[in-house]
């Protein structure tokens, strides 16, 4: 016996599929990074070690990056160096720091818009938190570190 094709059947199938995108419409529209949700975010960028000559490379009004998905964090508005932070066992058991001649650490500041959510900012592909660790391009620069600080600009 042949099934025939019939208006009850493509209404099924209509409602079937206007209510799956229905849901995934409802499930993504918070999660999208919309211009009108978007708010202004500092955040502090630390690097414990990098060579010296990476210094002159990061400048302020620089555009900010995650070098894994090109998320743009924004542009750097400050700086500031220190001593490359290292950190060993000495032969007591006892972790100490020390530092290393050629290298030092940065604190980088940077000013860009995410949308927050529950669990850190979100930008376009990624979510980011305090103490996120991260690969990050800043002009010609790429440097290693974490996250240290996130504020709400007012």
């Amino acid at each position: 016996m042949k099934k025939k094709f019939n208006l009850i059947d493509a209404l099924v199938i209509l409602i079937v599929i206007g209510v799956v995108a229905f849901i995934g419409i409802k499930l993504s529209n918070g999660l999208v990074a919309k211009p009108e949700n978007l708010q202004k975010f500092r955040y502090t960028f630390h690097v414990e070690e990098m060579p010296d000559y990476v210094k002159d490379y990061i400048k302020e009004n620089e555009t900010a990056s995650v070098a894994e998905n090109n998320d743009i964090l924004g542009v750097v508005t400050g700086k500031t160096f220190g001593d490359a932070e290292i950190y060993s066992e000495n032969a007591d058991g006892q972790i100490v720091k020390s530092t290393k001649e050629g290298h030092s650490s940065a604190d980088i500041v940077i000013e860009g818009e995410a949308l927050q959510t529950p669990s850190g900012v979100k930008i376009t592909k990624g979510v980011y938190g305090v103490g996120h660790s991260m690969a990050m391009r800043i002009g010609n620069a790429k440097v290693y570190g974490k996250i240290s600080g996130i504020e709400l600009v007012k």
